[in-house]
């Protein structure tokens, strides 16, 4: 898809989500799941865009200011393994290798890449994919259709609600449009679900879009390089050797 349809379809939908709240004829949420997991062997881009420079901001020799792209997210997904390379504008680059609990991060300046399993809770740069391949959907609901639209030819499905953000007390959670927020930020988000995939289109988010892009299929397996696979092998050395060693005498 051209950046230039990407734009149009984000001035489109981010014109209009919130409409669908009043509209008078909604038609029935199509059967079916509101959203499914990426085929085995898959890959998209989701790229991360300022939405208020779609909102009549001027660039600087005048006309309307492209958006300002903030990351970009380019995911391959063979089976168990995830590979995902994500890009920021000043050219940073992260990579996660992901099976299992199992997931490795690399950085072009980091000596070695960075093992994190199922006890490395804490860190922020864990992904989780055991519910679902696109986080930040956790909370469309049958209560939060608003219709079917069509954007850059194709039906949608969407959604849209509010959002109160995490605190250190309490994790994200969804609102109803009158309820209280007991004092925590809230905002709005919609999303966007292709009718006939199931697949995400955009979601529109604090002030943010993101937007997926669907690319031919892999035609093989991936395997981890050698360096990902090293500090792999490390790990389970380390864990035979912990678990091999014969108990301490008293």
């Amino acid at each position: 898809m051209k950046r230039s349809a990407i734009y149009f379809m984000i001035l489109l939908a981010g014109s209009s989500a919130w409409a669908q709240e009043t509209a008078p004829a909604v038609p029935p949420l199509p059967a079916g799941p509101l959203i499914k997991r990426a085929p085995e062997f898959s890959q998209w881009a989701a790229t991360t865009i300022a939405q208020a420079a779609s909102k009549g901001e001027e660039a600087p020799g005048g006309g309307a200011a492209k958006p300002k792209v903030l990351q970009r997210v380019q995911v391959t997904k063979t089976g168990p393994i995830r590979w995902l390379v994500t890009i920021e504008p000043t050219g940073n680059r992260l990579e996660a290798w992901c099976k299992g609990s199992l997931q490795i991060f690399m950085r072009p300046e980091w000596k070695e890449p960075m093992l994190s399993d199922a006890s490395d809770r804490d860190n922020p740069m864990r992904l989780d994919f055991s519910k679902t391949d696109f986080p930040g959907f956790e909370w469309i609901s049958a209560s939060n259709y608003k219709g079917i639209r069509k954007v850059d030819g194709r039906e949608r499905i969407v959604f849209a609600g509010k959002r109160v953000a995490a605190t250190d007390t309490a994790p994200a959670h969804s609102v109803s449009s009158d309820a209280a927020t007991s004092g925590g930020y809230s905002y709005g988000v919609s999303a966007y679900i292709d009718l006939e995939t199931r697949l995400p289109v955009m979601l529109f988010t604090g002030g943010q879009v993101v937007t997926y892009q669907f690319e031919s299929a892999p035609e093989a397996m991936l395997s981890f390089p050698a360096d990902v696979q090293g500090v792999i092998d490390a790990r389970d050395k380390a864990i035979k050797m912990a678990t091999s060693m014969p108990p301490r005498p008293y």
